[in-house]
């Protein structure tokens, strides 16, 4: 294996395998993590080879990771265009929305239907993995009001608003829940950016049916040091829209797979907006 020859080959057993073979083998299925070797992490002289295996196991679309601790919502992680070749390892995540121009007690009761939606299908469990809060209002105090509310609940959350303003009130409230901005455009790219970079967390980058400004977002973003990074290129519900929106999604994620670094990252489909047109 690749792998292997980055690892100590010592077989001192201190990552719970019987041989460095063995955990090559983990690292590869991502059933086990680099810093599960003590060696190859504390010791100095295994530095470059450690760097070496981080960036061979590095999957070719950058995982990003939604909200905390145990239900925290992972996206992206891809090595494939196609399951088949080898496994999505991090399924698709399902959000579900609110508005902050909601009732506390309605918004209270969809979040918990959220949060306690089950449903069997094909021997599994579906699950929602976390609430999308839309900035209805557009007033900064409401919707803190409503994040506060919805942050309660424990699930991950993606903020939705095009006014850093607004995106800034719902970060002071939950600054330590790590949610996703949803969303920097052309418009306010450098504010969101800002947030981005002060709180740390992840953030979606939008230009609809536009891949190149989508692109140059990504880069400008990545260039200013922001890692986690979700692409929105437009979701459009039917007819030509929907064929375009196939595509797309399909052009980005070919071009990440083939090793286009600077569009790597996962991408955001929005449902809703058939529901906006009246469709669904």
């Amino acid at each position: 294996l690749e792998a292997y020859k980055y690892l100590p080959q010592t077989n001192c057993g201190e990552c719970g395998e019987p041989t460095c073979m063995a955990f090559a083998s983990k690292l590869i299925d991502r059933s086990g993590k680099t810093e599960n070797c003590p060696p190859l992490v504390k010791e100095k002289k295994y530095a470059k080879k450690l760097a070496e295996l981080d960036r061979l196991l590095a999957p070719e679309i950058r995982q990003v990771t939604i909200g905390v601790g145990e239900k925290a919502a992972n996206i992206g992680g891809d090595d494939v265009l196609y399951r088949h070749k080898l496994t999505f390892f991090n399924k698709t995540k399902m959000f579900f929305d609110v508005s902050d121009n909601m009732e506390e007690a309605a918004l209270i009761e969809r979040v918990n239907k959220i949060a306690d939606f089950k449903k069997f299908y094909v021997g599994r469990n579906l699950l929602l993995d976390g609430v999308a809060i839309r900035a209805a209002s557009n007033d900064p105090a409401k919707f803190a009001a409503a994040v506060k509310k919805v942050a309660e609940i424990g699930l991950p959350m993606i903020f939705c608003s095009f006014n850093p303003a607004v995106l800034k009130a719902g970060l002071e409230v939950a600054k330590d829940k790590n949610p996703l901005l949803y969303a920097a455009n052309k418009d306010n790219w450098k504010e969101v950016g800002e947030l981005a970079l002060e709180y740390k967390v992840p953030v979606v980058v939008s230009a609809f049916n536009d891949l190149d400004a989508l692109k140059s977002l990504a880069k400008t973003f990545a260039e200013a040091g922001i890692k986690d990074i979700v692409l929105d290129p437009g979701t459009y519900p039917s007819g030509k829209g929907l064929k375009e929106t196939f595509t797309n999604f399909l052009k980005i994620r070919r071009a990440g797979i083939m090793g286009d670094t600077e569009i790597a990252y996962p991408i955001m489909a929005l449902p809703i907006t058939a529901w906006m047109a009246g469709i669904a």
